[in-house]
């Protein structure tokens, strides 16, 4: 009997929880089919443990905080969090500095396929028929990342944070993340 492979987010959350064999077990499939599945979504067989002692450094926060202010999401798992963020194949370069800022609690960027996001007189859809490349980084689940989960999802929705105070890293990271500029006016523009 074939075995129909889950959907990318339920791997990677497994995977951040679990080892491979917990997972096996938990899905009621061989190891083998478990290892399949993680190379075809081109994530890491290798478990990396960080210590609970591990803290993030103040330009660790700056960069998350900033990246946070634009599409990055921090997701909570069964015990902790991770953070994540998408990047079209264009800021792949940009991404992997982020993954390099981010040790030692990076955990992998994979390839991910989405449909295009479509206008039509200010109704946004996702056209499933075009596929688009990006790539998706995410961080381990840590403990660390439980406050900030609590800082900007008080509610279970994303809200910035009134008691954050902006400073040029954070602006930095938002603008690469969501910013756009146009050399025919002189303007930046985040969003």
């Amino acid at each position: 009997m074939k075995c129909l492979r889950p959907p990318i987010d339920e791997v990677i959350t497994l995977r951040g929880d679990y080892h491979i064999l917990e997972i096996s077990k938990i899905l009621k499939v061989s190891r083998c089919t478990v290892c399949n599945w993680l190379k075809y979504y081109g994530i890491s067989r290798n478990n990396k443990n960080v210590s609970d002692d591990e803290i993030l450094s103040g330009y660790q926060i700056d960069v998350i905080n900033g990246s946070l202010l634009g599409d990055a999401y921090i997701a909570k798992n069964k015990y902790n969090c991770r953070f994540s963020k998408v990047q079209c194949k264009e800021s792949l370069q940009y991404l992997q500095h982020t993954y390099n800022l981010l040790q030692p609690f990076s955990c992998s960027i994979i390839k991910n396929f989405t449909g295009k996001i479509k206008n039509s007189d200010g109704v946004i859809w996702v056209d499933k028929s075009e596929r688009v490349l990006q790539y998706k980084f995410y961080t381990v689940c840590h403990p660390i990342f439980n406050n900030l989960r609590e800082k900007w999802y008080p509610d279970g929705f994303k809200k910035v944070p009134r008691d954050i105070v902006i400073n040029p890293v954070m602006i930095l990271f938002w603008y690469l993340d969501d910013g756009s500029h146009n050399p025919n006016r002189k303007e930046i523009s985040i969003y």
